[in-house]
């Protein structure tokens, strides 16, 4: 297993709910310090934990394993974090003039 991606992609997940690690450990009755060692890859998380974390961040622990959900940088999550609740139509208009205004 890799912690250092399981680590990143918790972070990725509690950045996207604006969650700090005090807040995500209170959560789930852990320790700050222990939330982020397992976010830097220091400290390997048991299942149980594993599972609380996912369930307080709202994703499986799939997605918290998986390559493709590691972030590019904190800009790329706020910008998924902003359109993910947008409509079809509101992501073709975003996209438009982002294309217009990058041009």
């Amino acid at each position: 297993m890799d912690y250092k991606l399981l680590g990143q992609n918790i972070q990725k997940f509690r950045w996207n709910l604006s969650i700090t690690q005090a807040e995500l450990a209170e959560d789930v009755n852990l320790t700050t310090s222990y939330i982020g060692q397992i976010e830097r890859g220091q400290r390997k998380v048991t299942l149980e934990n594993l599972v609380l974390i996912a369930e307080r961040l709202g994703t499986s622990i799939n997605d918290l394993l998986d390559n493709s959900a590691q972030p590019q940088n904190q800009q790329d999550i706020i910008l998924q974090n902003f359109l993910k609740t947008k409509s079809p139509e509101q992501k073709t208009l975003a996209y438009k003039l982002l294309k217009l205004v990058l041009k």
